[in-house]
């Protein structure tokens, strides 16, 4: 705010500001995404909840891989990092039905570009604190074929060094889940 102006004149430009921000996310409540710029800010003021599925693929010696895409070079976050597939919850996946298949159907057609495959096996859930504000990540894994396109198989034990940092809490805890039900 300008310098000079009173207390009682910056309260009441605050709280005109706090009116126009609230108009104007309830006119983007009709709309069925917010704009990136838009979300962007959201994202580092509440907690938002992302579904993160680790697709893992068992070779023939039983070793196990994870497929990984890599993020746009304009990515805001982190730009030509590796991740595991994963999507934020938005808006318009609550269906009423209690589960999450517009995130799901989202995440195949943009991260896997695969529609056969399965449903993911859910894992758990994990508080994180990330470059893009505090997120809650409902863990999963699926068994994927070994010819999924528009990313990379790697090793579990051989990440590569430019993976999206909390990426390994979800491959890890996906990886031991898998371990446990799967073998």
């Amino acid at each position: 705010m300008a310098e000079g102006l009173s207390d009682l004149t910056k309260k009441l430009v605050y709280r005109k500001h706090q009116r126009d921000l609230v108009r104007s996310l309830h006119a983007l409540q009709k709309n069925e995404k917010l704009p990136k710029e838009v979300f962007s800010e959201v994202l580092k003021t509440i907690p938002t909840v992302a579904l993160e599925v680790v697709p893992i693929y068992e070779d023939e010696n039983g070793g196990l891989k994870v497929f990984l895409t890599k993020r746009s070079p304009d990515d805001k976050f982190w730009p030509n990092m590796w991740h595991s597939p994963g999507t934020m919850v938005i808006n318009i996946d609550a269906d009423g039905t209690g589960n999450f298949g517009h995130a799901w159907d989202r995440l195949k057609k943009n991260e896997f570009m695969e529609e056969g495959l399965g449903d993911p096996v859910a894992v758990s859930q994990k508080l994180l604190k990330t470059k893009r504000g505090n997120e809650v990540s409902l863990i999963h894994y699926i068994n994927v074929p070994n010819d999924l396109k528009g990313g990379e198989y790697f090793s579990i034990d051989n990440l590569p060094d430019n993976l999206v940092d909390h990426h390994l809490i979800i491959i890890g805890e996906a990886s031991e889940a898998y371990k446990k039900n799967e073998k």
